[in-house]
């Protein structure tokens, strides 16, 4: 299956979080097709979270990066790019929109 759509991994990135972190709510997910500094392109994907730090343990980002990579980059020449993954935690935003990160 070729992943092409933002809103695909987006949803992608939900699943994966929800399957590690059931305990922590997820506030959003931000997704932002690009290229980076050698043209190549990547997506940032952006996981905006409402819990405490001591819930977020490094095993289980991992595994929500990986499970976002192996199903989001399977073709490089098809797929939208290589996905950067990366969290925050909504208390660190302070006033800014979660949708703005």
């Amino acid at each position: 299956m070729r992943i092409d759509d933002p809103d695909e991994i987006a949803r992608i990135a939900r699943n994966a979080f929800k399957v590690h972190f059931s305990e922590v709510k997820l506030v959003r997910v931000n997704v932002n097709p690009r290229l980076d500094y050698n043209e190549k392109p990547i997506v940032e994907v952006k996981i905006i979270y409402d819990g405490k730090l001591k819930q977020m343990n490094g095993d289980g980002l991992l595994r929500v990066q990986h499970d976002i990579v192996s199903k989001a980059w399977r073709d490089v020449e098809k797929d939208l790019g290589f996905p950067i993954v990366q969290f925050f935690a909504k208390s660190d935003l302070g006033r800014r929109d979660p949708a703005t990160v």
